[in-house]
């Protein structure tokens, strides 16, 4: 399904000349947390993730889950500036949700990875190039996100 919106996603960016762009989202430290406190725990942190994510992105964006515990945000007609505005929020409405479990209070952060699709682009090349930003953020120290150089990318 997500190929789809991919797909019609680009045309209507090439039709529109709107710039497309992609987050790569990975839940920090997520075994840590199936290995202390089992897979309810864990699904429900993914769960509240989701919900985050979801609840601060623009309705014209597209969330999936991609793997694990990865998320896809594709973001429609969204430049660099508001890309990283976008991406900030989201960092942050994770990094304040509450979760608890067996009493505590979970800090759930997440590693953001951002791409801009190229002219040409596909799907495997885009979404790569985010999950190589979003690893480079995990290097940078995690909780945080990281803009791969992308082709064409316009200011706003």
């Amino acid at each position: 399904a997500f190929e789809a919106i991919f797909d019609a996603s680009t045309r209507m960016s090439h039709r529109n000349n709107e710039t497309l762009a992609g987050l790569m989202i990975d839940v920090d430290h997520f075994k840590s947390v199936n290995d202390t406190f089992g897979h309810l725990t864990g699904d429900k942190v993914l769960k509240e993730v989701s919900y985050v994510i979801q609840n601060n992105i623009r309705g014209s964006d597209s969330l999936c889950r991609w793997g694990g515990e990865e998320f896809f945000v594709l973001l429609k007609g969204c430049d660099l500036t508001n890309a990283f505005e976008l991406t900030e929020k989201v960092r942050l409405a994770v990094e304040c949700m509450a979760v608890s479990a067996e009493g505590q209070d979970l800090t759930v952060t997440v590693s953001i990875g951002v791409s801009f699709c190229g002219p040409s682009e596909g799907l495997l090349s885009f979404v790569g190039r985010a999950d190589e930003a979003m690893y480079q953020a995990k290097e940078e120290g995690r909780n945080r996100l990281h803009i791969s150089s992308a082709p064409q990318v316009k200011m706003g």
